[in-house]
């Protein structure tokens, strides 16, 4: 069987996860498989929106799984899942089934199952077969993780038919021109906001194809920026004059075991993460007004954050103000869904993780005026100043 090691707090989390509530509870194990074929599970995301949850079943709402398996870092992926029964624990028929659909993304895929006071660890073992295990619970397991910023710089200059919906053509012109573009782009490595790392070339600078026949090595305690930059243009064509002009950023995080990574993988990774990210903000952007009766002036995108989640960060698009209801609609559940997170870490004790989680979600409400949530956001705080106090009072 493949080899496991779980994060120490992860088992506790899930626990306490149970313990307060009382239907069924369900959730995601986070982590990263090794070229050795080790499985690092570093962090474990609770379910807050459910299809259905009553006392002997929970299902997670499709949406949520799509926007947190979006948010999860490029080379870090749900390996498993959790759930609870409120009595006897065992791997049911029913557990079984869910997590072999999982087995579609990830063959190895683990199953725990907890009643709030034990713990059962279940592997998938071929075919319809689970099999439990120990895992090694471990203290910094996510320290053989390398994380990596990336940015890109797109310039573009499109040209689409005004007849027909602009943002679905502008979104395939930037995918398509960003696969075509992609080899020859530019790259350079920095350390914090200084370039720092020689590049292999004499001009001083790196193509993506350059990737392909190197390893790169960083340092193990420093933060690595990876940046990107390209140009992305159409040619005239039939109904094509009206023309799209600006800059698109893009964002993302890419986590690698420590130690050397192959140029090839890395390149490939950074490619998804991009893609990734380009899709997001291109199918949710909206139109700046044009110039002048021949130019839409530029694409308004979603607004890359980034969360401090306990054992990794969650990448999130947040609608600009004012532009899709719809959309800020959805924006609002997925950050009311996190507030909760951050408050569920209360219960494990990791107060810490859930007070800086909970820090950064205020100060992103306050910029978008949710007064709602930054109050909810705010009382969560408040909890966990009592909470210290009480702690310290406790000493």
């Amino acid at each position: 069987m493949v080899k496991i090691h779980v994060e120490y707090w992860i088992e506790e989390f899930i626990k306490s996860h149970a313990r307060t509530a009382s239907k069924e509870i369900y959730g995601w194990l986070v982590g990263h498989e090794t070229a050795a074929g080790e499985v690092l599970v570093v962090s474990a995301i609770a379910c807050e929106r459910y299809e259905t949850q009553d006392e002997v079943t929970a299902r997670p709402d499709p949406r949520e799984i799509q926007q947190l398996g979006s948010a999860l870092p490029q080379g870090i992926g749900f390996v498993g899942i959790y759930h609870s029964h409120l009595g006897q624990v065992f791997h049911s028929t029913t557990d079984e089934d869910t997590a072999l659909k999982l087995t579609r993304f990830y063959p190895n895929v683990i199953s725990a199952v907890t009643n709030g006071t034990e713990t059962r660890w279940y592997q998938h073992a071929g075919g319809k077969k689970f099999e439990e295990f120990q895992p090694n619970k471990t203290l910094l397991v996510g320290e053989r993780l390398k994380l990596i910023k990336a940015e890109a710089i797109v310039d573009y200059e499109l040209l689409i038919d005004p007849t027909s919906k602009a943002i679905t053509q502008a979104s395939a012109a930037l995918m398509d021109g960003f696969r075509a573009s992609w080899a020859a782009a530019g790259i350079e490595f920095c350390s914090g906001q200084a370039c720092k790392l020689k590049p292999p070339k004499p001009s001083g600078t790196w193509t993506i194809a350059d990737l392909g026949n190197n390893t790169l090595k960083f340092q193990d305690n420093a933060d690595v920026i990876a940046r990107v930059k390209m140009r992305i243009s159409t040619k005239p064509e039939g109904n094509r004059t009206r023309i799209l002009r600006g800059t698109l950023r893009l964002d993302g995080i890419m986590g690698f075991e420590q130690g050397k990574i192959d140029g090839a993988i890395f390149a490939e990774r950074l490619e998804a993460e991009f893609l990734d990210d380009l899709m997001g903000k291109a199918g949710r952007a909206t139109l700046s007004e044009g110039r002048g009766t021949d130019e839409m002036s530029m694409l308004v995108p979603p607004v890359t954050s980034f969360l401090p989640y306990l054992g990794v960060p969650l990448k999130i698009r947040l609608q600009a103000s004012g532009t899709d209801a719809e959309a800020a609609a959805r924006d609002r559940e997925m950050l009311h869904a996190m507030i909760k997170r951050a408050i569920l870490f209360f219960s494990s004790k990791h107060v810490p993780a859930g007070t800086t989680l909970l820090e950064s979600l205020r100060d992103l409400l306050a910029t978008m005026n949710e007064s709602e949530l930054l109050k909810k956001c705010n009382a969560g705080i408040e909890l966990a100043r009592s909470l210290d106090k009480h702690d310290e009072e406790k000493k």
